[in-house]
């Protein structure tokens, strides 16, 4: 899935390495480099997997040569993302987040389009709760999600930098 677990609800009592990650993640946007910014999402990731996770009603939907994915993510959840291998439109239709990728923070607040890049992975934050929307191209049509993941996102950073090379 591009929304791969984590999801944690906001009143699970954090452990210190959680907590030391998060302190550490917004210590690199604030005056870290993209690759200690994509170190400190890595190790989020890893220890927001440790907390209870959060169900989040995922719809698959297909259309002409492309696949759409719709999730929602309640308020007070912290979601990582899977990396994008390819561009792909994102659609907030619902709610508000506060985003975090190698390139920073951002606020992104509904009605919002945008372009993913590929190599993007994103820390999110439900201030709101949230409806998301990606469309991906799917010129083989495929139906089968996990073939379709597989396709269109990497397991980590460096698979995606082996493809690159």
């Amino acid at each position: 899935m591009f929304f791969v677990a984590p999801y944690v609800q906001e009143r699970v009592e954090a452990p210190t390495a959680w907590s030391d990650a998060i302190a550490g993640l917004f210590r690199a946007v604030k005056t870290g480099n993209r690759l200690e910014r994509r170190n400190a999402i890595a190790l989020v990731e890893s220890e927001t997997l440790k907390l209870p996770q959060v169900d989040q009603p995922l719809k698959h939907r297909f259309v002409n040569g492309m696949y759409w994915r719709e999730i929602h993510n309640p308020k007070g959840c912290i979601i990582t993302t899977r990396i994008h291998r390819e561009p792909n439109i994102s659609v907030i239709t619902k709610g508000r987040l506060a985003c975090i990728t190698e390139d920073g923070l951002e606020i992104l607040e509904a009605p919002a389009m945008f372009e993913t890049k590929p190599g993007t992975k994103r820390v999110l934050y439900a201030q709101e709760d949230v409806t998301f929307h990606t469309i991906h191209p799917n010129p083989l049509e495929l139906r089968d999600i996990a073939a379709l993941e597989a396709r269109i996102t990497a397991p980590d950073f460096d698979a995606l930098d082996k493809e690159a090379v």
